[in-house]
C-alpha cells in the first residue's frame, strides 16, 4: 500500500515517474476490485494499492494530471467533518491535521490546506476513484473507547450518505 497526503503540483513529474515504476513491477489494483483480491482471485502476482489521506484539494489535480494518464485508481480517504458548511475551512483543516502546532502557521501555507469540497469529491469519483472515510474529525482512534468510535463512525457515514457518496473503506487517522 502506497499512501500519499498533500500532492503538490511542483512534484507531479516525480510522482508520475515513481508511480509508473511501481506499476510496471507490481500493478496497481483498482480499489473497485479489492473484494476480489481478498477472495484470492488475484493469486498470480502481488499488487500495489494507492491511497490518499485527508482529502487535500490538490489531490483532485493530482488525479487528473498524474493518475489519469497512468490509468491508476486509488482510494481517497476524506475527513467527513470538513464536508459540513463552515467558515475558515483552511484553518479548520490545518487545526484538525496539526492540533499541536501554532495556528498562525496556516498563513504561510494557506493554499496547501484547502480540503476537497463535495463537488470536488464527485469529480474524483467520475475519474474512477473510490472514496473512503478517514475518521470523522481526524481523531486518534487509539485514544478513544469503543462507544466513542461507533458514534464517530456513524456521524461520518451519515454525512456521506446525505451527500450520496457510498463508503466501503475506512482508514483510521494516525
Amino acid at each position: 500500500i502506497y499512501n500519499l497526503h498533500s500532492t503538490q503540483k511542483n512534484y507531479f513529474s516525480q510522482y508520475k515517474s515513481i508511480l509508473k515504476t511501481i506499476d510496471s513491477q507490481e500493478k496497481f489494483l483498482n480499489p473497485k476490485n479489492i473484494d476480489k483480491f481478498f477472495k484470492k482471485n488475484y493469486l498470480e502476482q502481488s499488487y500495489s494499492l494507492l491511497t490518499l489521506d485527508d482529502g487535500f484539494y490538490n489531490n483532485l489535480e493530482f488525479a487528473e494530471k498524474v493518475l489519469k494518464p497512468l490509468n491508476i485508481k486509488g482510494i481517497f480517504f476524506i475527513i467527513p467533518s470538513l464536508l459540513k458548511d463552515k467558515k475558515n475551512k483552511n484553518q479548520e483543516f490545518f487545526r484538525i491535521l496539526y492540533p499541536n502546532y501554532d495556528e498562525r502557521l496556516i498563513y504561510n501555507f494557506k493554499n496547501q490546506f484547502t480540503p476537497l469540497s463535495k463537488e470536488n469529491i464527485v469529480k474524483v469519483q467520475k475519474l474512477g476513484h473510490t472514496i473512503g472515510m478517514h475518521g470523522f474529525n481526524h481523531e486518534n482512534f487509539s485514544e478513544l473507547n469503543e462507544k466513542e468510535i461507533k458514534i464517530i463512525i456513524k456521524e461520518g457515514l451519515d454525512i456521506f450518505k446525505k451527500l450520496n457518496i457510498p463508503i466501503n473503506h475506512f482508514a483510521y487517522p494516525f
